[in-house]
C-alpha cells in the first residue's frame, strides 16, 4: 500500500495540473512572463509557368523565397521567379505555357520570370536571366504558321525583348562581357527601349550596360595535335604543345583543360593569342582539352571537339594488329568479313572495339563490341569510311597510338558481253 501511494504521488508531481503554468523562482520572485512563439508560414508558391521535360542527369530547382535546392523530375513544375540549375553532363528542356521552349546546357544556372502581359497581347512572354552557362531557345516546326513567341532576356539590370522569325532558334549565354544573344538559325531582332539590333544566322549581340552591335560569331577552332586519344609518357621532360588551326578575324583563343569530358574536375582556362598552348600535367591519368575562338565585343565561338590525352608511367605501345591503317575492303553483294586483332594489354578485364564514321572512334559509334578475347570478326559494315580503335575495360584507356582508318567499298559487278554471233572458219 505504501509503495502504491508513493507511486501515485510521484505521477501527480510529474503530470499534475500545475505542470503547464510558470513556477515561482526559488527566491520567491514572480515567474517570468512567456511570449508566444510566432511561427512563420512558408512563402506561397508562384504560378506555374513551365514544365521540365527531356531530363538528363542532375537537374535542380529552387523555388522563389525558399533557401534550398531540390531535384526536379520529368514534367516537374517550374514557377515564376524559380532558379533552375544543371550539373555536369546534365540538361533539361523547359516548356513554357506560351509555347516557348528552352534547352538548358550542362553546368548552367537560369532564373525564370513571368512579367505581366500587356493588355490584348495574349500570353505573357517568359523572361530569363542566365547567371551561368547558357540556354538555347528551340525553334518550332518547320511548317509553323506563326513566328515563335517573343523572349525577354535580362542582363545587368536591363531587359531585352528578342523577337524571332519563323523557324529561328537562339543561344543565350553568360560571358564575362555580359549576356550573349546569338542566332543559330533564321533571324531575330533584339530590342532594348528604342534600340534594335538585327541578327541573322551566325551573328550575335552582347547585352550589358549597353546593347552591342551585331557581330559575326567565329567558327570553332579545329584541333590539330596531339591526336585523338593521344598517349604520352609521364612525367614529361618538356611541356606538351596543344595546337589548333587558326580562325580568321579573331583576337585570341580560350583553352580549357580538365580531368573529365564535362570539364568540371580540375578545370583550367587560359586565354592566348597564338594557336598553341604548352601544357604540363600535374599527374598521370586522363586529361581532356578543347579550344574556343574569341572575337570582338566579347563574343566567343562554340568550343571545338574535346580531345583526350592519357599520361602513363610506361612508354605507350601500339597494340593494334589488323586491319592495317587505311586498309580497303571491297565487296559486291554482301558486306565483307573484317577481322580486328590486337595484342594483350596489361590489366585488361575485357576490350571494347569501337568503330565510327567520324575521326574519333568513340564519337557516334556505329559499331561497339565488347569481348575478353583479342580478336573480333565483323560482317555488318556497309560501304563507307571509318575510324576504329580498341579500349581496355575498366577505364576505357586506348591501346593504340592513333585511331586507324578503314574503308569498305562496294565494287561494281563485272559485266560480260556475249557476242551477237559466232563465226566459224
Amino acid at each position: 500500500m505504501t509503495t502504491r501511494l508513493h507511486h501515485l504521488l510521484l505521477v501527480t508531481a510529474l503530470c499534475g495540473c500545475g505542470a503547464d503554468r510558470p513556477q515561482a523562482q526559488d527566491d520567491g520572485s514572480p515567474p517570468p512572463s512567456l511570449t508566444p512563439l510566432k511561427v512563420e508560414a512558408p512563402p506561397p508558391l508562384n504560378a506555374v509557368i513551365a514544365h521540365a521535360s527531356g531530363l538528363a542527369g542532375t537537374v535542380e530547382v529552387r523555388h522563389a523565397g525558399l533557401p534550398y535546392w531540390e531535384a526536379i523530375t520529368a514534367a516537374g513544375e517550374v514557377r515564376a521567379d524559380d532558379w533552375v540549375r544543371t550539373g555536369p553532363g546534365a540538361a533539361v528542356r523547359l516548356e513554357f505555357t506560351n509555347g516557348t521552349r528552352l534547352d538548358v546546357d550542362e553546368s548552367s544556372v537560369v532564373v525564370v520570370e513571368l512579367p505581366e502581359a500587356e493588355p490584348d497581347a495574349g500570353a505573357a512572354a517568359p523572361a530569363i536571366a542566365v547567371s551561368k552557362g547558357g540556354v538555347r531557345a528551340v525553334a518550332g516546326d518547320d511548317d509553323e504558321k506563326t513566328p515563335p513567341a517573343p523572349l525577354l532576356v535580362k542582363s545587368e539590370g536591363h531587359t531585352q525583348q528578342v523577337v524571332r522569325g519563323k523557324g529561328a532558334d537562339l543561344r543565350v549565354r553568360a560571358t564575362e562581357a555580359g549576356t550573349e544573344i546569338k542566332v543559330n538559325k533564321g533571324t531575330a531582332t533584339v530590342k532594348r527601349g528604342a534600340q534594335a539590333v538585327e541578327l541573322s544566322e551566325g551573328r550575335a549581340t552582347v547585352a550589358s550596360e549597353e546593347l552591342g552591335a551585331a557581330v559575326e560569331v567565329p567558327d570553332y577552332p579545329v584541333s590539330v595535335a596531339p591526336g585523338i586519344d593521344a598517349r604520352a609518357f609521364f612525367p614529361l621532360e618538356k611541356p606538351l604543345a596543344l595546337t589548333w588551326k587558326p580562325v580568321p578575324n579573331v583576337k585570341g583563343y580560350r583553352v580549357q583543360v580538365a580531368r573529365d569530358l564535362s570539364f568540371s574536375v580540375e578545370l583550367r582556362s587560359k586565354d592566348v593569342t597564338r594557336t598553341s598552348f604548352d601544357f604540363k600535367p600535374d599527374g598521370k591519368g586522363l586529361y581532356v582539352w578543347r579550344v574556343a575562338a574569341l572575337a570582338a565585343g566579347g563574343v566567343m565561338s562554340e568550343y571545338g571537339f574535346a580531345r583526350r590525352i592519357y599520361f602513363e608511367e610506361e612508354a605507350p605501345r601500339e597494340l593494334l594488329l589488323t586491319p592495317e591503317d587505311g586498309e580497303v575492303f571491297g565487296f559486291q553483294t554482301q558486306p565483307p568479313t573484317v577481322v580486328f586483332q590486337w595484342q594483350a594489354a596489361a590489366g585488361a578485364v575485357s576490350y571494347r572495339l569501337s568503330v565510327s564514321k567520324t575521326t574519333d572512334p568513340q564519337e557516334k559509334p556505329i559499331l561497339v563490341e565488347t569481348t575478353d578475347a583479342q580478336r573480333l570478326e565483323v560482317t555488318r559494315l556497309p560501304a563507307g569510311e571509318y575510324h576504329w580503335g580498341v579500349y581496355v575495360r575498366p577505364g576505357m584507356k586506348p591501346i593504340f597510338l592513333s585511331p586507324r582508318k578503314l574503308v569498305v567499298k562496294q565494287m561494281a559487278k563485272p559485266k560480260v558481253k556475249a557476242p551477237s554471233s559466232i563465226q566459224f572458219e
